[in-house]
């Protein structure tokens, strides 16, 4: 953590993440729609407690996959 306090919003959608392990648009849960979801994800990747990589799915797109920083 970077020293950042986060919000509500972003302790609960971190939680979740971390529940989960991953994140990535259209993996089946979001918060509040998946744009939304995206626009928490990458404050999470701000303040330090979320990481994201690129994975090419099956159909050879590239998506962003959101993981917790351990």
């Amino acid at each position: 953590m970077t020293g950042k306090k986060l919000g509500k919003v972003q302790s609960a959608v971190l939680a979740a993440l971390r529940s989960h392990g991953y994140w990535s648009m259209g993996c089946g849960w979001h918060w509040g729609g998946w744009r939304n979801t995206e626009r928490v994800m990458e404050s999470l990747v701000r303040a330090g407690v979320a990481t994201i990589t690129i994975v090419t799915c099956s159909d050879l797109r590239e998506r962003k996959t959101y993981r917790p920083v351990p």
